[in-house]
Order: C-alpha cells, then sequence, then structure tokens
C-alpha cells in the first residue's frame, strides 16, 4: 500500500500513481461506434479522482466485429472522437489505452494520442 501513489515507469510510460482502471464494458459509446460526450466526462472524471492510467473499452479494430456497445476504431471518421477524448484525458494528467478486439484474432493496444495518430503503434499482449 505504501507504493500505491508513488511514481511508476511502464516502458517508457511514466505514471504519476499505481492506480490504474481496467477496461470495463460503460455502454457510452453512441451505437454507431462513436466516443460520446458522457463517456469523456466518465473518463475524466476518473482521471480527476487521481487514477493515473485508464483502460478503456473494447474496441472494434474490424466491421465485422463491431457491435452497438463497442467503440469503433476501424475507420478514420472515428479519429476525431477518439483525439477528442484522449486530450481530454491528457489534460488531466491520465493516460489512455483502448482495448482492442477483432474477432478471434489477439488482443491489441493502442496508443491514441496526437503524437501516435500519423504513425499508429501496436503492442500485442
Amino acid at each position: 500500500m505504501k507504493h500505491l501513489l508513488s511514481p511508476i515507469n511502464i516502458g517508457t510510460l511514466e505514471l504519476k500513481n499505481r492506480v490504474i482502471m481496467p477496461a470495463m464494458g460503460t455502454c457510452m459509446p453512441t451505437v454507431a461506434g462513436y466516443v460520446s460526450k458522457q463517456l469523456i466526462n466518465y473518463h475524466v472524471a476518473r482521471a480527476k479522482g487521481g487514477c493515473a492510467l485508464n483502460i478503456v473499452e473494447v474496441c472494434s479494430v474490424h466491421e465485422t466485429a463491431k457491435r452497438p456497445e463497442f467503440l469503433s476504431i476501424h475507420e478514420d471518421k472515428y479519429i476525431d472522437g477518439l483525439l477528442d477524448l484522449t486530450t481530454a484525458i491528457h489534460g488531466s494528467g491520465e493516460h489512455l489505452y483502448p482495448m482492442s478486439q477483432a474477432n478471434t484474432k489477439p488482443l491489441h493496444l493502442q496508443i491514441f494520442h496526437p503524437v501516435y495518430l500519423k504513425n499508429i503503434k501496436w503492442l500485442e499482449v
């Protein structure tokens, strides 16, 4: 417990503390898979509450994996909303990793930040 609020590095990522919120299905994306204002407010509230890292809920990485309650990241039309979510969370001092899913393929984590949008990096887990 004494280390919970102390900084930690995970690879090159430095977190202000060790409070990490795991991925949870919020059912807050729009039915079409876009980021909603409600979802942004939900994650910003956790950031302001002291959470250093949020792993966002499952995201559809392919049209065939799309479901109404999932965020979608399989087309460029979703980037603006994801960028708004990322900007809001980073402005609160938190880091964000969307958890992605594509049928039976391995899970991936994708970093959504303006720095990465031109050169998206995938980390297989």
